[in-house]
């Protein structure tokens, strides 16, 4: 069986990085292009907003009752802003491709000294007995690993709860009853159809809006979906890779 040379296997590993840096490069491009903000019904009655922050304003027009039943406004606002998510998911995939079909320069690889593996192996070097602080460092490699693997389904089924969680908002009369997510999407909407009847369309959207605040301000904020969990204290090894280094050396 013949063998790879050494320097083949380099030139696959290099290309390979080049190519997920390239890639990477062009998703960081299509999430800073800018997506729709706005979508409104086909009857041109219900309008909806979102900001950066994922809340969606809802405006309800005059005339509303010429085009929906009190019982279908709801649903037309849930469909209007399922509109809007559709159109935002086919903007993104556009920029995706657009960003991907552009040629872009393979980023240098940066010196060893600069690299996770650069900076454990000098750590390494600097510590009196090099062969006890391996050991030291090994161990704590396996207690982490034996921690993420004791936790891993506990911490993404918890993940998963916070992500489906919702907050209530109702308005001052409970007219308006909705259901935010923590990303401040709007899950679900209720409406009383004999409020609807005698409110006017202004009234209409800002109770609405005033619900939408509430279940917001409900909300507590996250800094990451596994926060809260037995992991959260790896998760931010991912973006702070010096706080991993200082990990595995035992000063963190």
């Amino acid at each position: 069986m013949s063998e790879v040379p050494v320097a083949d296997e380099a030139e696959t590993i290099y290309e390979l990085r080049d190519e997920l840096a390239r890639d990477a490069q062009a998703y960081e491009d299509a999430a800073a292009r800018s997506l729709p903000t706005e979508a409104s019904d086909d009857a041109e009655m219900i309008h909806v907003r979102v900001a950066d922050d994922g809340v969606p304003t809802i405006t309800v027009r005059d005339g509303w009752l010429s085009a929906y039943e009190p019982g279908e406004l709801a649903g037309e606002i849930m469909a209007t802003l399922g509109r809007l998510s559709q159109a935002r998911l086919e903007a993104w995939a556009v920029g995706a491709g657009e960003a991907l079909d552009v040629e872009r320069r393979n980023t240098p690889v940066p010196p060893l000294s600069e690299t996770t593996a650069g900076k454990v192996k000098a750590a390494l070097e600097a510590e009196k007995d090099e062969s006890v602080a391996i050991t030291a460092m090994l161990e704590r490699v396996l207690t982490m690993l034996d921690d993420i693997a004791d936790n891993l389904d506990s911490g993404f089924d918890e993940a998963l709860r916070k992500g489906q969680a919702t907050a209530a908002g109702t308005s001052s009369g409970r007219s308006v009853i909705v259901q935010v997510a923590p990303s401040g999407d709007l899950r679900s909407i209720e409406l009383s159809e004999r409020w609807l009847e005698a409110t006017s369309a202004d009234q209409i959207s800002r109770e609405i809006t005033a619900a939408i605040a509430m279940a917001r301000d409900q909300t507590p904020p996250s800094e990451g979906p596994l926060d809260g969990t037995a992991l959260a204290a790896y998760q931010r090894f991912v973006d702070d890779h010096d706080a991993l280094v200082r990990f595995l050396n035992g000063k963190d």
